[in-house]
């Protein structure tokens, strides 16, 4: 049995076209799909700094430093406990020390 590797050029024509629309096909879904994955990475990170903004957390606002034990057994006994102080007003010792 024997082949024929000789094509005419209307089959040739055909089988460019179609490997041509194949090709095409393939590339417009690749940039597509490059754009979509692009456009959700960005709106993201813009939904997230609306977040941020929108949302106001004592960490934005607060200062942390550090008290010696001492101190505060000291405050607490000569300031909170004191009479008429904080602690005879019902006042919470971290509320009476913010003050």
């Amino acid at each position: 049995m024997q082949y024929s590797c000789v094509q005419s050029a209307t089959e040739q024509e055909v089988k460019y076209n179609q490997m041509a629309l194949a090709v095409g096909t393939a590339f417009l879904i690749a940039m597509l799909y490059t754009v979509a994955i692009r456009y959700m990475f960005q709106g993201g990170k813009i939904v997230q700094l609306e977040w941020d903004v929108a949302t106001v957390t004592a960490g934005d606002f607060s200062v942390e430093f550090a008290i010696k034990k001492e101190n505060y057994l000291h405050w607490k006994e000569h300031v909170y406990r004191a009479p008429g102080g904080p602690f005879e007003r019902n006042e919470a010792p971290a509320f009476a020390l913010k003050k």
